[in-house]
């Protein structure tokens, strides 16, 4: 996303206060401009998770069966966060049935003319099949992004990767088609002046980190993408997450090829932490929690309605009320850590030291 220009042409940009607001205003409105994200305090939720597009030839029967066959594969993927998805029996079994998973499938033409079907996945019906699996499921909360990359063209031009750019409608894809939550930097002059393009080329992780810490997201994916003779296309950067640095090198033939490894890269390693295996051995009923901070019902139903929607809890009933502490048992499909990494991120919910009780955050 491009810097948004809050000042007359030809004006000058003003005092460093001005600079300052200028700057919060900008990382505001890239933080806004999403369609695939609602961003909360650090998660995201991804809102078209259970939506693929995929490029057809035309409309009729043979097509449309093979298109289903090829989003539901994408989903499948997508919904895990790994491709090892595709290796799971029981979900490969379903791939002729797709339509029996879908609630709505359309087609539209992008401004090229290529005709694309749009399918519209029910989200309870993939999770009845992924727990019979016993497949990982991937909600919908997810760790929200900055990417912080910089790309030498084939003509040897280095530049910071902004959204706007050929190179960021690649990236926005790629991201899209892993369902991970991103942010682009405005790359104002705050920004420039916090992360010159060569520090962002040479991988200097303490200006990186200065950069990451001005936007409000979960993690960073850093790195520089260049033209490589041998293979196309490299890259070679970090996902930085949780305290921890994954390296990242990845080649593709084509610009597209290697941002979509990158993302696949980055899901991967996302998920392995954040997805919830259903129906697995670590599976509860009856499972005790008690949660402090409830001031009436109103913070009591949206408690309910907050776990009742996580990946991995089947139902949710209260046991007892005394004062502000609730007592719920939950009944798991899942290991209970793995789903308070979710819940966690979520900030929904606290641990606070030397006390049992969790807490609740409206």
């Amino acid at each position: 996303m491009g810097c948004v220009n809050l000042f007359r042409p030809g004006s000058r940009r003003g005092t460093i206060g001005a600079l300052i607001v200028r700057g919060f205003a900008v990382r505001i409105f890239a933080v806004l401009l999403f369609g695939l994200i609602a961003l909360s305090a650090h998660s995201a939720t991804v809102t078209d998770l259970y939506r693929v597009s995929v490029a057809v030839e035309n409309q009729n029967s043979d097509t449309r069966a093979a298109g289903l066959a090829e989003a539901y594969r994408k989903m499948l993927v997508r919904l895990s966060g790994t491709s090892a998805s595709l290796n799971n029996e029981t979900l490969s079994r379903e791939a002729p049935r797709a339509e029996t998973h879908i609630t709505s499938m359309s087609y539209h033409r992008d401004e090229s003319g290529a005709l694309f079907m749009d399918v519209n996945f029910n989200p309870a019906s993939l999770r009845t099949l992924f727990e019979m699996a016993q497949a990982p499921v991937w909600g919908t909360s997810r760790p929200s992004l900055l990417l912080l990359l910089a790309v030498e063209t084939e003509s040897g031009e280095r530049q910071a990767l902004i959204q706007t750019s050929e190179w960021g409608e690649w990236v926005a894809a790629a991201m899209k088609e892993r369902g991970l939550p991103y942010i682009f930097p405005s790359w104002d002059l705050e920004d420039e002046i916090t992360l010159p393009l060569s520090r962002l080329w040479g991988q200097f992780e303490q200006d990186i980190r200065a950069m990451a810490e001005r936007y409000p997201t979960d993690g960073y994916i850093s790195g520089r993408l260049w033209a490589n003779a041998d293979s196309g296309w490299s890259f070679a950067g970090s996902l930085n997450h949780a305290g921890e640095s994954v390296p990242v090198r990845v080649e593709g033939a084509t610009p597209e090829a290697v941002v979509l490894v990158m993302a696949s890269e980055a899901a991967e390693s996302l998920s392995a932490r954040y997805a919830v295996t259903a129906g697995g051995g670590a599976a509860a009923n009856g499972f005790q929690i008690q949660v402090g901070g409830i001031d009436g019902f109103s913070s009591y139903r949206a408690l309910q309605d907050y776990l009742s929607a996580r990946v991995g809890i089947r139902d949710v009933r209260l046991m007892n009320a005394d004062q502000d502490t609730v007592t719920l048992s939950l009944n798991l499909s899942g290991d209970w850590e793995q789903i308070w990494r979710v819940i966690e991120l979520d900030q929904k919910l606290e641990k606070r030291p030397g006390d049992e009780r969790l807490y609740w955050l409206p």
